[in-house]
């Protein structure tokens, strides 16, 4: 009962985190509407590599030497920032297209690249993991147990995902995004931006 209790807490806080608006949510959802459903996807699963990435750093005990050097987190955080401005200024300078070119011109390659290095040099994502492993999770659970909560992390994550990306593929909510595409591109530009900003002018 107790480990139960365990593994519904880090699911309900895992799930928080990925329905909370944020760079990998924001990336998914325009990589969907913009192109789609198959490029969503692709995006979500390199999400999921970046929180594997994150997992296992932190059940290996670098988390703490990464939280904890200054040097490394900021080098993360400019990274990852930088990143975060780069797919803005695209969306920014992105001309409206019609979904059938949207589609031939998006390779599902570079979705799943915008996923990975989106979510792995996510700065608040170290520090999300960190504090799930360190914090919530007691350091005396036993390793079937972190097995289990890491495989529930991800079939969390990646349950989110579809269900996001399947409301998000909706005629209706396709229709409103065709014919406010531009409008649209540019305010998850402007976001992305934003995000960026946010996220080299904070700290831990």
């Amino acid at each position: 009962m107790e480990y139960l209790q365990l593994i519904l807490t880090v699911v309900l806080i895992t799930f928080i985190a990925a329905a909370s608006p944020g760079p990998s949510f924001l990336v998914v959802a325009q990589n969907t509407l913009t192109h789609s459903k198959k490029i969503g996807f692709y995006t979500s699963c390199g999400v999921l590599l970046g929180d594997l990435l994150h997992v296992t750093y932190c059940l290996l005990g670098i988390g703490v030497i990464i939280a904890n050097s200054l040097i490394l987190f900021n080098i993360i955080k400019f990274i990852g920032s930088a990143y975060l401005i780069y797919i803005g200024i695209k969306s920014l300078r992105s001309k409206p297209q019609k979904i059938e070119q949207n589609k031939a011109n998006r390779n599902p390659k570079n979705g799943f690249k915008d996923g990975f290095f989106t979510t792995a040099l996510n700065p608040k994502a170290t520090l999300l993991f960190l504090s799930l492993f360190t914090v919530t999770i007691p350091a005396t659970t036993p390793w079937q147990i972190l097995i289990i909560i890491t495989l529930c992390i991800f079939f969390t994550i990646f349950t989110w995902n579809i269900l996001f990306i399947s409301f998000l593929n909706n005629n209706y909510i396709r229709k409103i995004f065709t014919k406010f595409e531009n409008w649209l591109n540019k305010i998850f530009g402007a976001l992305l931006i934003g995000l960026g900003i946010k996220v080299a002018t904070s700290e831990k």
